[in-house]
Parts: structure tokens; C-alpha cells; sequence
């Protein structure tokens, strides 16, 4: 009986033990199996993309109902108030600003047309409408610095007809493009030369620092496209101000961050 008992426990304890085993590993992995999907469900709806993590300079938690971004590089609140672009806290300065950042180019397609949208030989040259060229001509027509530097690097078109013109009364060599050539329809321009299809909605009309995204808007959110055409962050933000090549104000969640554009890209 007692070598019998021996056996059985010498058979019976190890399988126990085995069993025992296998329970906790699978009570383990069963747990562990949980916190990934739901890890992976937290960063796809976070993010847009399960394999990126936006990392934050500063978390979104800046409670600014806006953001304006001026001309001359200074961002500030609604009140004029300017906010400090590295620690998004608000200053004791304040800024009237120069105007938003926003020379408007366009782009007929159809006749291959690249410019202003509209012309004019009588008004001061920093605010001179330049009329719309050939791309490969519209650096030999527009003498003005200011001017080309701003048409040059990571820019934003709209597609417009450029036949729909409205001339002024006083001036024959003066024009517009109406409200009926404007398409709404968005691209990306670099050195000239689209770089994405008329897909987007909205666009941040001012790259004068030539940096090496553009933030644009498709349907309702806000993304970074970079100088192939390239989603360089995904389009999850209500709203998007590039402050230099490695960050930007982001307004997500309804609160505005400063997030890490590069840092965010490796992930």
C-alpha cells in the first residue's frame, strides 16, 4: 500500500503541479492578452494608427479656445495675449498682430496656371496680387523676394478656375477670381510641382519659414503632410499650428498641446 501510494503520488503530484502551472500561465497570459487589445484599441482611437504614439512636449491640457498664429511668427490667444511657443503658457506680452498668416495661392489645373488670385499694378508690393503664370514662369514674372520665397518649399493650393474673373471699374488691368472659381479643394505643393491629388479641405495657407511639413485638414481633422506628399502625423487633431520643424501646437480632445513632430513620426 505504501509503495502504491508512492507511485501514485510520484504520478498524481506532477501532473497536479503541471496543472497548477498551466492555470496561472493561462490566468496570465489571459491578462496580459487583455491589457495589449485594449492598449492597441486606446492607441488606435488616440492616434489613428495603432503602430504611432504622439509624444507631447506638452500634454494637451492648455485650456486656449483658440490659438492664432501671426505673420511675424508670435502665437497668442483670442484676446491678443501672446503664449510662449516652448512651454505653451501664457505671457505678459500682448500682440495685436500684422494680420494671419495666410498669402492664398491657387492653382488651375486645367490650364496649368499657378499664382494669386487675382492681379494688380497699382498696389503696395508687399500686398501686391500677383496674377497666376506657368509654374516654370511664375519665378521669372514675380520680381519681388518677399514674394517667391513664400511660393517656394511646402506650400497649399487651392483649385480654381481661373476663367471666372471679375475686373475692376477703375483699374482695367486690375482683377479677382469670383467666389464661383474657388473650389474649396485642397493640394500640396513643393518647389512648384503638386505632390498630392485636390483631397483636402482646408490648409495652413502661410509656410514663409519654408518648414518641412504643412498642416492640412481633411473632412474635420487636422494632419501633417511632408514634403513627398506624405502623411507625416495622422489627421486626429481639431486643430494644428506648426511652430518650427519639430513642434507644433495641437488642439486635441478640445485642449491644445505642444506635441514632438519627430519624436512622434519614430514611433
Amino acid at each position: 500500500m505504501t509503495v502504491l501510494k508512492k507511485k501514485l503520488q510520484n504520478k498524481i503530484l506532477p501532473g497536479i503541479l503541471f496543472f497548477l502551472l498551466f492555470l496561472a500561465y493561462s490566468l496570465h497570459s489571459h491578462e496580459f492578452l487583455n491589457i495589449t487589445l485594449s492598449m492597441t484599441e486606446s492607441e488606435l482611437l488616440a492616434n489613428g494608427d495603432s503602430n504611432r504614439n504622439i509624444v507631447w512636449v506638452v500634454p494637451p491640457t492648455l485650456e486656449y479656445t483658440t490659438v492664432w498664429h501671426c505673420i511675424c511668427g508670435l502665437f497668442g490667444t483670442e484676446e491678443g495675449r501672446i503664449i510662449d511657443p516652448t512651454t505653451g503658457q501664457l505671457t505678459n506680452r500682448y500682440h495685436n498682430g500684422h494680420g494671419g498668416p495666410g498669402y492664398e495661392f491657387v492653382y488651375d489645373r486645367e490650364r496649368n496656371l499657378f499664382g494669386h488670385p487675382g492681379y494688380s499694378d497699382q498696389m503696395d508690393i508687399m500686398f501686391e496680387t500677383v496674377g497666376m503664370h506657368p509654374p516654370d514662369e511664375f519665378a521669372e514674372k514675380v520680381s519681388d523676394s518677399w514674394l517667391l520665397r513664400a511660393s517656394e518649399g511646402l506650400i497649399a493650393v487651392e483649385n480654381v478656375d481661373s476663367s471666372l474673373r471679375e475686373y475692376s471699374d477703375h483699374s482695367p488691368n486690375t482683377w479677382w477670381l469670383t467666389n464661383e472659381a474657388l473650389s474649396g479643394q485642397f493640394a500640396v505643393m513643393y518647389n512648384r510641382r503638386l505632390v498630392t491629388d485636390f483631397i483636402f479641405n482646408d490648409c495652413a495657407r502661410f509656410n514663409f519659414r519654408n518648414f518641412s511639413f504643412i498642416a492640412m485638414r481633411l473632412e474635420s481633422e487636422w494632419g501633417l503632410i511632408d514634403r513627398n506628399g506624405d502623411t507625416a502625423l495622422p489627421f486626429i487633431f481639431s486643430r494644428l499650428l506648426i511652430i518650427d520643424d519639430n513642434t507644433a501646437f495641437a488642439r486635441y480632445n478640445g485642449r491644445y498641446g505642444i506635441l514632438d513632430i519627430r519624436l512622434s513620426m519614430q514611433n
